[in-house]
């Protein structure tokens, strides 16, 4: 039976696999990496052994919190208007729920149903969510994880208009690691995401702007890992394809697709990390779309070093494309580097403090159009103290500011508040 069930799971993982992640991220939060990647194997299995709530051999862990409670401050330049310094907050509360099937196989479903409030921009209050299943898989040789969600929340969407809104995005990931010999594994992964912008385009003039960027993307990546010593080297290839979804009158498509060279190089042992992902990406229009042929390197890379136990230095550089709501541009080049310090203080609290600079490089969609680079500089901070078992208390702050060659281009976006998260049976959180 154990081998019947591994087989099936194999069969079907790898099927959703080759049919589905982001190409990528529309906004880069500033502030680098949180952390040093975690064992996903022991923190599952941490989350599972900690939930109090048991129904048979079901694990619940009830969560409720009030978080991302802020001031919030925008000044958005002459393309866009701008809108009023106000107070937001967000409640949640739901329940995360573990059922192992097996020593080897864990199903994780969640429902955090969140309110979204404003203080002043009354028409902005609404109604998000997430909810989820994930299928985790570890077996001698095979690591298979599936999951699939609805994740309605408020974020920011894009750098052009660095403003809290509130959209939906749709997943569906999995991904299938098989050990082949003791150091090379083949993999095969995917991921298909839908990008919806929720609210009333009546109330709000940010959505119907924003609803420009509603898209569907599937990418497709396979290859071999390679594993020495405390080293992983992957080589493979990734394909991508994006369908822009917004068919109003005047609305541009950048609908895409194109196959990339893709290489991964990470070390996580010791007093030194490092983590690369960079792709060579070439991208041309789909039938009937206006998109600008892309060629150029995509990713991230990351280093960091363990100064002394409590104190990790990290470096790092990412670059994305990313597609522009301004009338004769394509997309820009999203390029920033920076720095960030991670302290343990204590048992309980960890703090982390940032500085990062970049440019977002334009590509017009002709000859004609004005030469466009907005240069960034943003910096911040976050502190996490453990009140409790399962209950932490965040203070996070950020300001970040584009400066652009064009007149009125300039906008700023500075944030402070905090958050407060009570997920009952859970282990402490993590890093800020």
């Amino acid at each position: 039976m154990r081998l019947l069930t591994r087989f099936v799971s194999g069969v079907l993982l790898f099927l959703v696999a080759v049919s589905a992640g982001a190409q990528f991220a529309e906004y880069t939060a500033p502030g680098g990496p949180a952390g040093r990647p975690i064992d996903h194997r022991a923190d599952l299995a941490q989350k599972v052994a900690s939930a109090r709530l048991r129904l048979g051999p079901l694990r619940v862990a009830p969560e409720i919190s009030l978080k991302d409670v802020e001031y919030v401050r925008n000044l958005l330049g002459a393309a866009f208007s701008s809108t009023p310094s106000d107070f937001t907050a967000t409640a949640s509360g739901g329940f995360r729920a573990y059922l192992p099937t097996g020593s080897n196989v864990t199903w994780t479903g969640y429902a955090l149903p969140e309110y979204v409030w404003w203080q002043k921009e009354k028409d902005r209050r609404q109604l998000d969510g997430l909810y989820g299943v994930v299928l985790d898989g570890f077996w001698n040789r095979l690591t298979v994880q599936a999951k699939a969600g609805s994740n309605a929340q408020q974020q920011v969407l894009t750098a052009e208009v660095p403003s809290l809104t509130s959209a939906r995005i749709e997943h569906g990931e999995a991904s299938v690691d098989l050990r082949l010999t003791g150091a090379i594994s083949a993999f095969v992964s995917g991921g298909l995401q839908r990008q919806r912008e929720l609210g009333d385009p009546r109330k709000d003039p940010f959505v119907a702007l924003l609803a420009q960027l509603d898209r569907d993307e599937t990418v497709e990546r396979a290859g071999l890992r390679w594993r020495p010593g405390n080293w992983l080297v992957g080589l493979g290839a990734e394909h991508s394809d994006v369908t822009f979804a917004n068919r109003q009158p005047g609305a541009l498509d950048r609908s895409n697709s194109g196959t990339a060279p893709v290489l991964e190089l990470s070390r996580q042992h010791g007093r030194l990390f490092f983590d690369a992902d960079v792709a060579q990406r070439s991208l041309t229009a789909k039938q009937g779309s206006e998109f600008v042929k892309f060629d150029k390197p995509t990713g991230h890379i990351t280093v960091s070093y363990e100064i002394v136990r409590p104190v990790e230095l990290f470096a790092y550089v990412n670059r994305n494309l990313v597609y522009s709501l301004l009338p004769g541009y394509s997309y820009f080049d999203d390029l920033r580097h920076g720095a960030s310090l991670h302290l343990q203080l204590g048992r309980r609290a960890r703090a982390s403090v940032f500085g990062e600079t970049g440019s977002l490089g334009y590509t017009a969609f002709s000859s004609s159009v004005a030469r466009r680079s907005d240069k960034l500089t943003s910096y911040g901070g976050a502190l996490t103290y453990d009140l409790l078992p399962g209950a932490v208390f965040g203070l996070q702050g950020s300001s970040t500011r584009y400066a652009s060659n064009l007149p009125g281009g300039g906008r700023t976006l500075a944030v402070l508040g905090f958050n407060v998260t009570l997920a009952a049976g859970q282990p402490p959180a993590g890093p800020p």
